[in-house]
């Protein structure tokens, strides 16, 4: 028996309405497929744009593009990495603290990111404390150098190193190709040593010094293979050997930091810290090592006389 069976409008309407639906969310899925892959191939251009102004050191501009990308992408660490650096170097710090305290809650292990909001830190410390009377921005720009001079010198000590710490710590963006995965800009960004401060050493004191340290029998192995850190290396060895041993123990731990099985520069690294008097921090720096046989034995002989008589020195005074 054929039995006939009648569908009404309506159901039929549903039923073309629920299967247009389908279709609908099956483009959708496969537009954001499609969009994500090429958004993992090219940079967006609200971003490349923020990119390029921080490559030119065009900081508040940078900042500005990175913040309108922002506003459509709230929640992109790339562009929040951009802004909240870029506005540090404006010396907008509140604006600084308040985008890259967001991108190191999706980053936090990333060290550009913490090392920067351990200098925000350090700024509202000195800005509660009163110290902070100083502006960066005119300082730095500041082309007469008798008044830097004279301004530099009135400052505390806590602003010195502020000051030179927010100097040398002054990220850079590699020249990206369109390419290149929105994920690297965040990844890419390393600590460098400031052009201003790498001209101070010019081409001839640079040589004299290398020349110094590559003839000069007192210094170790790893000493004489600096190629690729040597501008940083003669930077650092000119302000210790000249008594800036603050500034020489910043470069030094900067560069501590980035080849840590460099004996030459832990070496001046805790010779910067003896003479500066950070005794409890000469002893947390060096009690690794003079606790580990295999890590002490890297040392000539007369260098590890030496660790030990400042880690003497400095637990009696600690």
């Amino acid at each position: 028996m054929k039995t006939n069976i009648y569908l009404s409008g309506s159901f039929t309407k549903k039923v073309k309405t629920s299967f247009l639906a389908k279709i609908s969310v099956l483009l959708l899925f496969f537009l954001i497929v499609a969009c994500n892959q090429v958004s993992s191939k090219e940079l967006p251009l609200g971003l490349r744009k923020a990119s390029i102004l921080y490559q030119n050191q065009e900081y508040a501009e940078a900042a500005n593009a990175a913040i309108d990308y922002l506003r459509y992408h709230n929640e992109d660490l790339d562009a929040l990495t951009i802004a909240g650096i870029a506005s540090f170097h404006t010396s907008k710090y509140e604006d600084s603290y308040k985008y890259l305290s967001e991108a190191v809650r999706k980053d936090p292990n990333n060290p550009v990111l913490r090392e920067y909001i351990k200098l925000l830190s350090e700024h509202f410390y000195l800005a509660q404390s009163g110290q902070a009377k100083f502006s960066l921005k005119d300082f730095i720009s500041e082309e007469d150098e008798t008044y830097r001079y004279l301004a530099y010198d009135s400052l505390s000590d806590e602003e010195k190193n502020f000051l030179l710490r927010k100097e040398l710590f002054a990220p850079i963006l590699p020249d990206l190709p369109p390419q290149q995965t929105t994920q690297d800009i965040s990844e890419a960004i390393l600590p460098h040593f400031s052009e201003k401060l790498l001209k101070e050493s010019d081409n001839t004191e640079k040589d004299k010094i290398q020349k110094t340290s590559q003839g000069t029998p007192d210094l170790t192995q790893s000493e004489k293979h600096l190629s690729d850190e040597g501008a940083v290396f003669s930077l650092a060895l000119r302000a210790y050997e000249t008594g800036k041993y603050e500034q020489a123990n910043l470069l030094f731990s900067q560069l501590n930091k980035a080849s840590p099985k460099n004996d030459a520069y832990f070496l001046y690294l805790a010779r910067s810290e003896f003479h500066m008097k950070h005794y409890k921090r000469l002893v947390l720096l060096l009690m690794p090592i003079i606790n580990d046989d295999s890590k002490l034995e890297k040392f000539s002989l007369e260098e590890r006389d030496e660790l030990k008589h400042m880690m003497k020195a400095a637990t009696q005074e600690f």
